[in-house]
């Protein structure tokens, strides 16, 4: 494999190499970090983007240089690197959030454009960096909905990961050699929604091995809104209840309610659409609450690996049943011919395994 440092001002290549030992991590949050072993002293600083190719010369990771200060850069060392959309780890100011309502891949690209882009800053804008909104999603949530805002600012990486999260919206990353009308190369920033459909998979076949299950005892059941209109300024109280078709009522006698934990939470919303889409997230929550690891192996033509991505929803089989889930991690390592695949969000401890494993 090749190894390309590109300049974090304007993308020129600052140098290069063959490598074959590497450690490539991708998940929902962002925060796996990827490593390769460099075989001699290269010419890189933090946050110079690292470009990866196989021996086809397809892109196999695409990373930015991560705590280059403290590495041994002799041969041999370990370049560590952080996730592509890590170049978006910054707080910035929440403004034009109307653009929500419309279109959230619009208001990225104008986040993206008024802070990283043209922020009338010679030194730290990327005018490399060319955001498109390829698709437009409305979505009636408000920002502090979807991400943590305080005091007027909220992180852009954390959002782009909820986003993917919650609508299926993707943001892809595109380097070409020369910008449109002009000298010098272009990363364009595709945002988009992911409308592929749900892919299969049954852990039960000879190309899938060590599948590892883990499992919440705990069901969001009843959640208690309240919810303070911030058109009206009036402060309302709600109840919704989880059936067992995983559809939501609002009676509490429905003979179809299932059993589970109770959940309060406040909510600030202008509309009714706005508080309910919360409400679904709440509940939507329930469909993550386990976690199944297993490895595919990399030349498996029953389940090609490159269909199974973060972010991508999945109906998993295994021997407990079916279930749907959403992949949250991906691990490819160069000693193994396989790679592990996480599903769900379950944070798991000693505490659950002992509670919930299966």
């Amino acid at each position: 494999m090749i190894a390309y440092i590109l300049d974090k001002a304007n993308l020129t290549i600052k140098d290069f190499f063959y490598f074959k030992d590497f450690l490539f991590c991708d998940d929902l949050e962002y925060a796996d970090k990827s490593q390769i072993v460099v075989p001699r002293l290269i010419n890189v600083v933090d946050d110079d983007f690292v470009y990866c190719k196989d021996d086809s010369n397809n892109m196999v990771f695409f990373g930015v240089a991560f705590d280059t200060a403290t590495n041994d850069r002799t041969e041999n060392f370990a370049l560590t690197m952080r996730q592509k959309e890590c170049l978006f780890d910054r707080f910035i100011f929440a403004e034009n959030t109307n653009l929500i309502a419309t279109s959230v891949e619009t208001f990225v690209v104008r986040m993206i454009t008024d802070n990283w882009v043209s922020s009338n800053d010679p030194l730290m804008d990327r005018a490399y960096i060319h955001p498109v909104a390829v698709t437009n999603t409305p979505v009636v949530a408000s920002l502090s909905n979807i991400v943590n805002v305080q005091d007027g600012v909220f992180n852009l990486k954390t959002f782009l990961g909820n986003i993917k999260e919650r609508y299926g919206i993707f943001v892809d990353f595109v380097l070409t050699n020369t910008a449109p009308g002009a000298g010098g190369a272009v990363l364009t920033v595709n945002v988009y929604k992911n409308t592929a459909d749900t892919v299969p998979i049954d852990t039960d076949v000879s190309d899938i091995s060590n599948t590892e299950e883990t499992y919440s005892v705990d069901v969001l059941a009843k959640l208690k809104v309240k919810w303070f209109n911030k058109t009206s300024e009036v402060t309302t109280y709600r109840t919704y209840y989880l059936l067992a078709d995983r559809t939501i009522s609002t009676s509490a006698s429905d003979s179809n309610r299932v059993d589970g934990t109770i959940k309060s939470i406040y909510v600030e919303a202008e509309t009714e659409a706005e508080m309910y889409d919360e409400v679904l997230n709440e509940f939507q929550k329930n469909s993550y609450e386990h976690k199944i690891t297993f490895y595919l192996r990399e030349n498996s033509k029953l389940y090609l690996p490159d269909d199974y991505y973060v972010g991508r929803k999945c109906l998993v089989e295994t021997k407990t049943g079916v279930k749907e889930s959403l992949i949250t991690a991906i691990e490819r390592e160069s000693s193994s011919g396989v790679r592990k695949i996480t599903m769900g969000k379950l944070k798991v401890t000693l505490t659950s395994k002992l509670r919930g494993a299966i």
